[in-house]
């Protein structure tokens, strides 16, 4: 299950697309004109990342480049290190490919393929870079940076937000105590978290390989640590995140309060382009 195990490392930035304008091009605009993605090129980009050349995965894999790479690095954490997923050895066969689609320099399609006595079927992205097609490794098409405040001024907290093919947001929240003071993201249950924007409210809503938090999360000033909120369906200009079930704790490790009052991040940049 190579690829579904890449595309979890991520789990764990609105790219800017060129906009063309009208009148002459030269050759070299021309060239950079993202061509249609087929089945074929799907199936060869599928069999390098399945193969055992790293440096040929390394080409086709532009981490640096894709827009998940930029929607999981940020100041406090980078999960952007897939080298030991390339050096793993795989052969995968019976490569099939169905419901291609494309937008500019984006692409999804649905994979199916056995790896070993396995059988995978996914949805992967394909970014055109440079002349060429690679691995997008997951549905998000384009992702940007976040300025973020927290109304708690000991929570020191870094974001991004993606957008899915289908314009989902998700957005990945890291957080870390500037203090001695710890805080549980849930308790008994997990953190409820909603998405505020110019258009309504927006509770976290899976979809894709991206689920809401389904454990508690202890923060503390030790390791920065990861929130991955996906918000399936909402729309408008991002303006502030609602953690309802965020907690300090005391000298005891219990929860100073019960009230669930939310946590606010206050959010600019990042609409859907």
């Amino acid at each position: 299950m190579i690829l579904k195990k890449a595309i979890a490392c991520f789990v764990m930035g609105i790219l800017a697309f060129a906009v063309l304008g009208c009148g002459d091009m030269s050759q070299n605009d021309i060239n950079k004109q993202p061509k249609a993605i087929n089945e074929e090129i799907i199936k060869n980009i599928i069999g390098i990342w399945g193969g055992n050349d790293i440096e040929a995965k390394r080409e086709i894999c532009r981490i640096d480049r894709v827009p998940t790479g930029i929607l999981v690095k940020t100041r406090l954490i980078d999960a952007t290190d897939i080298e030991g997923y390339l050096r793993q050895k795989h052969q995968l066969q019976d490569i099939s490919v169905s419901q291609i689609r494309q937008d500019g320099d984006y692409a999804m399609a649905h994979i199916s393929y056995t790896d070993g006595s396995a059988v995978i079927n996914e949805n992967l992205g394909f970014c055109y870079i440079d002349g060429q097609w690679c691995m997008g490794l997951n549905e998000i098409k384009s992702a940007a940076n976040l300025d973020i405040s927290c109304s708690d001024s000991n929570i020191d907290v870094a974001a991004n937000i993606g957008y899915s093919f289908d314009n989902n947001p998700v957005i990945i929240l890291d957080l870390r105590s500037k203090t001695g003071q710890r805080y549980a993201a849930g308790w008994v249950e997990p953190v409820t978290a909603i998405l505020v924007t110019d258009k309504g409210e927006f509770p976290a809503r899976n979809f894709g390989i991206f689920i809401s938090p389904e454990r508690v999360i202890m923060i503390s000033s030790q390791e920065a640590v990861r929130l991955t909120l996906p918000f399936k369906d909402a729309i408008g200009t991002p303006r502030e995140i609602r953690l309802i079930g965020f907690n300090g704790l005391d000298s005891r490790g219990l929860p100073v309060s019960f009230d669930n009052e939310a946590v606010i991040f206050h959010l600019s940049g990042g609409a859907a382009k």
